[in-house]
C-alpha cells in the first residue's frame, strides 16, 4: 500500500507544471490597478503677509487623468522651524479641493511650508506628496 501511494504522488507531481512568479507581470498589475496618486495645489497669490488669507484649489490627478479614488485632501501647514501652525483636511469632489489658511497677525517666521497629500499616498515615497 505504502508502495502505491508513493506510486501515485510520483506520478501526479511529474504531470502537473510548475510555474515560478513573474514579476514583471505582477508590476505591471499593480501599476494599472493602483496607480500613483499626485496632489497639485494652485495659490491665489505668490506671496503673502502676516493677517493674510492664503487661498488654495488642490488637484488629484492619477497618471495623466484627474484621480477618483480619494475623498479626503490633508494639508499640513507649518513654520520655518518645523512646527504645526494647522492640519485641515476638505472633501475632494471631481478631482479638485478648495481650502483656506489664515497666516496669524503676529506671525514673524520667514515662510510658511505645505504639504498636502491623501491617505493613499502616505502608502509610498514621501517624495511623492506635495511639498512647498
Amino acid at each position: 500500500m505504502k508502495v502505491l501511494i508513493i506510486f501515485l504522488f510520483s506520478s501526479l507531481s511529474l504531470c502537473t507544471n510548475v510555474h515560478g512568479q513573474n514579476i514583471d507581470a505582477a508590476i505591471e498589475k499593480y501599476a494599472n490597478n493602483y496607480a500613483l496618486e499626485r496632489t497639485y495645489l494652485h495659490f491665489d497669490k505668490a506671496s503673502y503677509s502676516p493677517g493674510d488669507t492664503i487661498w488654495f484649489k488642490a488637484y488629484l490627478m492619477e497618471g495623466i487623468y484627474p484621480g477618483s479614488g480619494s475623498k479626503t485632501l490633508y494639508v499640513d501647514w507649518t513654520d520655518d522651524k518645523g512646527n504645526v501652525l494647522q492640519h485641515s483636511l476638505g472633501p475632494i469632489l471631481k478631482a479638485t479641493s478648495i481650502g483656506q489658511f489664515g497666516i496669524p497677525e503676529n506671525y514673524t517666521g520667514r515662510f510658511i511650508h505645505v504639504k498636502a497629500y491623501t491617505k493613499w499616498m502616505l502608502n509610498f515615497d514621501s517624495s511623492f506628496l506635495y511639498n512647498n
